[in-house]
């Protein structure tokens, strides 16, 4: 799934306001990790999305931010 159909998605979903916000966000920073463009699949693959959760760890992300990460990812 893209960016866009991600977004798409959070908008019609029932998760709060906030969630969807930041899910948005999370998802097109691990799109930009993967190097995915916003029209283009997103590649979830467990070595990715723990590399990518890891850069995040390395930056100073709090482990509550970083499970939201994880749970935009999934989403």
């Amino acid at each position: 799934m893209s960016v866009s159909k991600v977004a798409k998605a959070l908008r019609a979903s029932r998760l709060r306001r906030n969630d969807r916000t930041w899910f948005e966000r999370w998802i097109s920073w691990y799109a930009g990790y993967c190097g995915a463009k916003y029209e283009q699949p997103i590649p979830v693959e467990r070595d990715l999305v723990i590399g990518f959760l890891r850069k995040q760890k390395g930056m100073g992300k709090a482990t509550w931010q970083r499970l939201q990460a994880a749970r935009a990812i999934e989403f």
